[in-house]
């Protein structure tokens, strides 16, 4: 069943073990204009992962990855308008961070090359 996104005063109990892939729901309004986008490979082809951060009602914020998308939109969600969000429900998987890369690759985040969920980064 669906529970609510826990907040910062439960993410150092948080583990991968206990937690990976519940189903948990947030309320709050996406920061328009934040997008990161990392990179991905997937059935579909390559493309990115669109996360987003969203502002909960109750005051936290958190990535939300949005979806897929192909290399040729990648410039799309690049430049998707700051202008502010309408309040939205978030029904989702929980995900934990996982810094290192992929593709035997690190982040770069001084050039905004994404490889990983690296959620302090």
């Amino acid at each position: 069943p669906v529970v609510d996104a826990p907040g910062p005063e439960s993410w150092n109990g948080i583990t991968a073990a206990g937690y990976e892939y519940s189903h948990v729901r947030l309320a709050g309004r996406y920061q328009g204009g934040a997008n990161t986008l990392v990179q991905a490979v997937t059935k579909l082809g390559g493309g990115y992962w669109v996360l987003t951060p969203m502002r909960s009602d109750g005051g936290f914020t958190v990535l939300v990855n949005r979806g897929f998308v192909p290399q040729e939109r990648k410039a799309e969600f690049e430049q998707e308008s700051g202008g502010p969000r309408p309040p939205t429900v978030v029904d989702g998987l929980l995900r934990i961070s996982e810094p290192g890369g992929g593709f035997l690759r690190s982040n770069d985040p001084a050039a905004n090359r994404w490889y990983s969920r690296d959620v302090a980064a």
